[in-house]
Parts: C-alpha cells; structure tokens; sequence
C-alpha cells in the first residue's frame, strides 16, 4: 500500500523551508526588544490602528477610515496601521505586537521571491539562492523589524508579480482576478506600490510586442484593461490632497530640493539679456532632470549600497550597508551578464524591475538616499546577485572555482557575524537620537508620577501623547475629539502636555508654580533652574540623552 504521508513529506521543499525558517528567525528573534527604542511612526500604527478596531473611529472620530489617517498633512496609508492594531488584539499591547506584521511578511517574502526567481530564471538552486540572499540581507532584516510598510507592500506585490508570469502562460479568470488583488492591496499599503503596477503592464505590452511573444487574444486584452485601470486610479489618488501631500513635501519639485532656487540664481547672474538663450540653459525639464537622476542613480552606487545606505535615519547601522560587500560583487556580476547576454523576456523584465524599483526614491530628496522607499529594489537585486553565483559556476577552472566559492562562503558568513553584532550591539545607541529615546521610560513614569502629583507638565514633541496613551494601554472613547493634529492635546488627566520642549520654560507651567506640580523636561533643554529644582534624570539606552524631573523651588 502506498504511504500517502511519506508522499507529502516528499513534496515538501525542504530548502525553501530551511530558508523559510531562517528568514522568520532573524526578523522574530527579540523583536519586542531589538530595536529597544520605539519610534514614534511605529507607536501612530499600533495605537491608532488598536483605537479604531476598538471603536470604530479614529481620534479624530472619523468612521473605519479607508485610505489614510491624518497624522500632520502627510496622511499615512491606513493598511498597515489597521495591521498592527489587530496584531495587538492577538499578542497584546506592546512592541512586538506592532513590528509584528511587517516582520512576518518580511520573513514570507521569501516564498514570493523564489518563485519569481524560479519562473524567470527556470533554475530550482537560483531560485533557492535568490530567497536565501533577500533572507540574509540586511536590508530586509533592519526594515523588518521597524514596522516598514514597504516591506509588507513588496510581498503582495512580488506575489502579484508571480501570479501575472503564470497568467502570461495561462490566461485564466482566476488568475487575472488573483492578479489585480494584490496589485490592488499595495495600493493600501505604500505609496510607491501606487505607481508600480501601470509600469507594469505598459512595459509587458511592449515587451511582448518588441520581442514578438505570442499572446491570447484576452491576455492581451487583460493587460491594456490593467494598465488603463491602474494608471486611472493613480491619477485619480495623486490628484486628491491625501494621495499627493506626502510626495509634495518630499519631492524634488518642492521647494526643499532647492533647484528652484539655484534655476533663479542662474538666470539673475546670466549675463545676456537673450531669453531664448536663458531658457536654453536654464529651463524645469533640465534642472529638475538633472536632480532627478542624482537622487536615482544614488540607488546603484556601492556608496549606497555599502556605506551611506541609512545614515541620519531610524534604520541606522554603524558601519554596515544595506547589502554586504559579498552580496554587492555578486549583484554587479550578475547585472553585468545580464546586460551583455541575448535577451528574452524575462531576462528584460528582470532588469525593468531593477530600474524602476528605485524611481519613486529617485524622485524625493528628504532623507534621502531612502532605503525604505526604494526597498523593492531588493527583489530583484537579490536574484541579480544569484546570476553572479552562476557566473562563477560556468568557470572551466575547477580549482579556481572551488576556491572563489569558498571564499564567498566564508566571507558571506562573516559579514552576517558582523552585521548582526553591530545590529544588536550598537543599533540602538546610534539610532537614539532618531528613534526618540527616552519616550518609552517618560511614558512609563508618567503613570506613576500623576499618582503622586496634582499635574505632570511633559512636552509633546514627538507624539509624546501617544507614547502615553499606548504603554498606559488607553483607547477610551472619550478621547475622540480632543486631539489636534500632529497628536496634540492639552492634556489627558493629570498630565499636561505643553508645546515648548522645556515646560520648565513655558509660561504656562510657571504659572502653576504654586501648586503640587512635576515638571520633565527633554534632553535638549537648558531647565529654568530659576523656578525649579533638579529631583532626578533618566534616559533611555543612550546616557547622553538625560530627562530631567524638576519640582518648584
């Protein structure tokens, strides 16, 4: 009789499991603690998306929001925040629970990835390779654990991508509507996953066209359905005031890049008064081309990918790239031989996706070069870099062979070793200027001091409020309407919240001197030692960035 489990152990692809395994350990592995600190776009998604599951209005007291919630003008795409609320439902209020979401699919992303890989490249040990490289990266690693709605938004879309391969050979209903799906779910997810998918079907249609690939007749219908649908409804959001805010204040087009104002800068110190002439050399098309591809082009730099890949952002590393220096030489072998062998299709849409990855990011110049926007990149990096192993198997010489692989080996070992001491050593001391440090023990104390004293003054710089609010475990209804923007509120109780970050120094807590009154001030803060005293500092990881308590003299 046949042993029906022995079949499915069988089928079961134990590579891809191990990968699969690995992947979830490294992203999972301490999350509640590592990183330490909790940046406060990670308290918005756990609070926030916890308050509106449990009443069914956000703060503002807006019903079930469905595409943003309002933060200050720059309107946060509502999915992943509704993720981490439900995620706190099913492993409680704290910080595991937030990161949780973007750390496991950040980990599921390999399955996507290998069979992406598997489908253009038609090699099963490519296939692996390109899953475990994504697996390893420290790109996907650092972002994954830092509630990074990119990473949540590059699985359904690569999973998408999977799905419009299998339907270019087989042209069925249920593949077109899985298809358009999780096209669509990016759309709630991250902002450059709204401006993906019309590339990617215009490009299809042409390549398929170009290359003189046969189609059905409703392929080809689906794909010019798509891409009119898609492109449609980006315009349709880029138009509203929540779709295209954030990208106006981060753009090259806003006035922050600064080409504006060398553009005028020129044309005052041109010395002829010829306006063809100025316009020849100083004209939109050319100086904001010119910004974009410096910002684009950042993104294929060893610069980026080895060194300045996350500095001054909450992703900081000391001394580690985004990719690891083994990885970087075999992603540029393997683009090199992609880009002199005879093309197919799905060699051409593996480099389409490398070059578009980056163009959104390429467009915006605050904190930029930008990791986050720009994470997609990794996909098809990670199996560009699988092409470089296969350039050094096609060597005749085995000895020379055997040794250069080994040699990787090894190198790619100890480059993990160090990434990840660096990570879990150092991250959290290099990073606690940007991810405010010191917030989460204020929100703590916070709870303890109002039980003692009539009123607590604390700043409200960086959505102190919600810090509050979040480790003291209150979503209460009664909060709806109170808040202004920007998490700004008087006061919630016994705690005051002031809007200069020295409430020693602000009038309005000096007038409350005469009451039984506490003072915290911020680390940045020379303290009115004037009208009060010094009663006790704390910090959080960095023992530089000190709070202060202050009592009235």
């Amino acid at each position: 009789m046949r042993n029906r489990k022995l079949d499915w152990i069988k089928k079961i692809n134990w590579g891809l499991t191990l990968i699969l395994f690995l992947s979830l350990l490294f992203r999972l592995f301490k999350l509640n603690s590592l990183p330490y600190n909790f940046h406060e776009d990670e308290v918005l998604s756990g609070y926030i998306g916890r308050f509106i599951l449990q009443n069914g209005k956000d703060i503002y007291g807006n019903p079930w929001p469905p595409f943003y919630f309002n933060k200050f003008g720059d309107y946060y795409i509502i999915g992943p925040i509704y993720l981490s609320g439900l995620s706190t439902f099913i492993f409680g209020i704290n910080q595991f629970a937030v990161r949780f979401p973007s750390a496991f699919f950040g980990a599921l992303l390999v399955i996507p990835i290998y069979l992406f890989a598997k489908q253009l490249l038609k090699d099963e040990k490519l296939a692996l390779l390109s899953a475990f490289f994504y697996a390893i990266s420290p790109w996907s690693i650092v972002l994954s654990r830092t509630t990074s709605e990119g990473v949540i938004g590059a699985f359904f879309f690569t999973l998408a991508l999977v799905f419009l391969l299998k339907l270019l050979k087989a042209s069925t209903i249920k593949n077109s509507l899985i298809t358009i799906f999780l096209f669509l779910i990016g759309y709630f997810i991250y902002h450059p996953y709204r401006t993906y998918p019309p590339a990617i079907f215009i490009t299809v249609l042409l390549f398929t066209w170009f290359l003189k690939i046969k189609l059905e007749k409703r392929t080809k219908k689906f794909l010019v359905f798509s891409f009119i649908f898609f492109t449609t409804l980006t315009l349709v959001i880029g138009s509203t005031k929540w779709g295209k805010n954030r990208f106006l204040q981060t753009s090259i087009f806003s006035t922050i890049s600064g080409v504006k104002l060398k553009m005028q800068d020129l044309i005052f110190t041109e010395k002829t008064k010829n306006t063809y002439i100025v316009r020849l050399f100083h004209n939109k098309p050319w100086h904001y081309g010119r910004k974009f591809l410096e910002q684009y082009l950042t993104y294929f730099s060893p610069q980026f990918l080895l060194f300045q890949s996350w500095e001054k952002l909450r992703y900081f590393t000391p001394e580690q790239g985004v990719f690891y220096f083994t990885l970087a030489f075999l992603f540029y072998l393997g683009l090199a031989k992609l880009l002199v062998s005879k093309k197919d299709f799905e060699k051409s849409f593996l480099l389409l996706l490398l070059l578009l990855a980056p163009f959104p990011a390429g467009l915006t110049v605050v904190e930029s070069p930008n990791p986050h926007r720009a994470f997609f990149m990794l996909v098809p990096a990670s199996i560009i870099a699988s092409l470089g192993v296969q350039q050094i198997l096609t060597l005749k010489n085995k000895l020379l062979k055997k040794s250069l692989l080994s040699f990787f080996i090894f190198l790619l070992a100890f480059e993990f070793v160090y990434f990840w001491h660096q990570y879990s050593v150092h991250f959290d001391y290099f990073s606690a200027l940007y991810r405010n440090d010191g917030q989460k023990e204020a929100a703590n104390l916070l709870q303890k001091l109002k039980r003692k004293y009539d009123k607590v003054y604390i700043s409200s710089a960086k959505a102190m409020s919600w810090y509050y609010l979040f480790y003291s475990k209150d979503f209460d209804k009664s909060l709806i309407g109170k808040f202004g923007l920007d998490a700004k509120i008087d006061h919630i109780g016994k705690i005051y919240f002031t809007k200069d970050p020295c409430p020693s120094n602000s009038p309005k807590t000096r007038k409350d001197l005469n009451n039984k009154i506490v003072v915290i001030d911020r680390p940045e803060c020379a303290s009115n030692l004037n009208d009060f005293k010094p009663v006790k500092t704390f910090f959080g990881k960095y023992s530089l960035l000190k709070y202060k308590i202050l009592e009235p003299r």
